[in-house]
């Protein structure tokens, strides 16, 4: 019998869930230009996002990964639509209501240094763990 994980994500990206993130890795997987929506066309971005709630979470190779996320807000399409097959570590915030937005929007914000290079080297180590599984695999050739 073979066990696996479900797959989580494949959602559409809501800043709430991920607004106390002290760092988000976002791999950025592809861009879909002008897809039809309810509201017009619009680019959308699918994306694995790996969320760390806490410091020490980068530290002991935690957080949360939801795969095959979709992001349509312009603003932040447009801020990562250059990444395709690259990553970005950044943490998201909502900005206030007010006369140009009346919902208010969410925005990307950078991460300080310090948080950037945990996250860097738990995706080396991550990217190291997966060479090291793949390098083990028996040939078959």
């Amino acid at each position: 019998m073979k066990f696996g994980d479900i797959t989580t994500g494949g959602s559409y990206f809501k800043g709430e869930e991920y607004a106390t993130a002290v760092a988000l890795l976002i791999e950025v997987k592809s861009l879909d230009p002008q897809v039809p929506t309810n509201y017009g066309p619009k680019d959308t971005l699918n994306v694995d996002i790996t969320a760390f709630g806490t410091l020490e979470e980068i530290d002991a190779d935690g957080g949360t990964l939801s795969a095959g996320v979709k992001i349509q807000q312009i603003d932040l399409v447009r801020k990562l639509s250059h990444l395709v097959g690259s990553a970005a570590i950044v943490t998201v915030e909502k900005l206030p209501k007010s006369a140009k937005l009346p919902n208010g929007a969410w925005v990307w914000r950078q991460v300080d240094a310090d948080v950037r290079g945990k996250v860097i080297a738990y995706a080396e180590r991550q990217e190291e763990a997966a060479q090291a599984a793949l390098a083990e695999m028996p040939s078959f050739a």
